[in-house]
């Protein structure tokens, strides 16, 4: 795809004049979060894209991948945890 078609495409896609393309616009305005190896501190490992907690087995969304919100979750949900190093939980995911 050349640039130009492409930028056709985006012209067209964000054209407030025109209903019918605006309504099927193909990019995605949110980011997507991937599994990060540094989660591994808050006491998350991979589960097929997603974190999940290796403390309760609870999935989270895509949406709370962000390493404030699986602190926030380590720190309420397991108060007993959160003071632990990243290294403990490595040797628990072995």
């Amino acid at each position: 795809m050349t640039l130009k078609a492409v930028h056709a495409e985006i012209t067209a896609i964000t054209d407030s004049d025109d209903d019918a393309t605006t309504s099927s616009s193909t990019f995605s305005k949110t980011k997507k979060r991937g599994y990060d190896e540094s989660y591994i501190s808050f006491g998350f490992v991979d589960s097929n894209g997603s974190s999940l907690c290796m403390l309760c087995n609870k999935q989270l969304p895509n949406s709370s991948m962000a390493p404030a919100k699986l602190r926030r979750h380590l720190e309420t949900v397991h108060p007993e945890s959160k003071d632990k190093n990243k290294e403990s939980f490595v040797r628990k995911k072995e």
